[in-house]
């Protein structure tokens, strides 16, 4: 028989962190995007 061996891969590192820094980037994205529909609209209101 020929020997064998089981590694895993090190998952020490958090996903909170990445998750924390993802979030609020979204957020900030995701209103800006409202804030400029918003605008948009209002612009072609005027048109």
């Amino acid at each position: 028989m020929l020997p064998y061996s089981v590694t895993d891969v090190n998952r020490h590192f958090p996903m909170g962190q990445p998750a924390g820094v993802f979030a609020p980037a979204v957020m900030v994205v995701g209103r800006l995007r409202g804030i400029m529909t918003l605008v948009c609209h209002g612009l072609s209101a005027r048109i």
